[in-house]
């Protein structure tokens, strides 16, 4: 369900008959298509609290293993919100749920670093437009920002910043190094992740996509992934921070 419908105003209009789930046609009554037009415009504050609504009815109608796996795309989107923007986690939201909505084996569970590099370049080439509706007031796209956010630092393995081997200039996916810019071992990609870019640790657990970008971590020490550097191994930052790439 989109989470513009879940919001307190909607369910309130949903109350006063105001709007339906359903539409009438020749042949009776019929189900309203999804509409996530709205998404992009939603509040923080309005998100979070459709979230938790979204999650608490996933656990009551399709038990606990799915409602956890969107507790974790939600924690995934809020990190997002936190190193790069609203609107980019608003793009990768929707497009996570959209994916889930239409195929019910689609893994939520933490991040996706290939739809969240199509996130990010959607947001960055697409002009963002509020929407059209007459309000009285208008929320601001981002509850987090509070101040004209800087350049994005960006630095995904998938522009020109390589962090298994540590040189610029090509994909990790790409990479065909046999050793980092510092002389160890290049980390093998992982054949089965949701991303092409993903690296294994040599203890066979995957580095941390947001420690690898940003050197920290929303899900701190909770984080099933490496929180280390897959360039030279140092576990005080991520690869994208580190003083040995080239």
């Amino acid at each position: 369900m989109p989470y513009t419908q879940l919001t307190h105003s909607a369910r309130s209009k949903a109350a006063r008959g105001e709007d339906s789930s359903f539409i009438i046609t020749p042949d009776g009554f019929a189900t309203k298509p999804l509409d996530r037009s709205n998404e992009l415009s939603i509040s923080a504050t309005d998100w979070m609290a459709a979230s938790k609504m979204a999650e608490d009815r996933t656990r009551s109608y399709h038990g606990d293993e799915r409602a956890d796996a969107l507790a974790s795309h939600h924690q995934a989107v809020l990190g997002i919100s936190v190193s790069h923007s609203w609107l980019v986690a608003m793009y990768y939201d929707t497009q996570q749920r959209e994916l889930a909505h239409s195929n019910l084996e689609h893994n939520l569970t933490g991040l996706d670093t290939a739809a969240l590099t199509i996130a990010f370049h959607r947001a960055a080439t697409t002009q963002y437009q509020p929407s059209l509706h007459p309000s009285a007031k208008r929320s601001a796209p981002s509850d987090f920002q509070t101040s004209p956010r800087k350049k994005s630092t960006y630095a995904v393995a998938g522009s020109n910043n390589c962090f298994r081997c540590g040189f610029t200039g090509h994909l990790t996916s790409q990479c065909t190094a046999t050793t980092t810019t510092t002389g160890r071992p290049v980390a093998p990609l992982v054949s089965n992740g949701k991303s092409r870019n993903a690296l294994a640790a040599p203890d066979g657990c995957h580095f941390c996509f947001n420690w690898a970008n940003n050197s920290t971590c929303v899900f701190g020490a909770d984080c099933r992934n490496v929180h280390s550097c897959s360039v030279c191994g140092d576990s005080s930052h991520g690869a994208a921070s580190c003083k040995n790439r080239n």
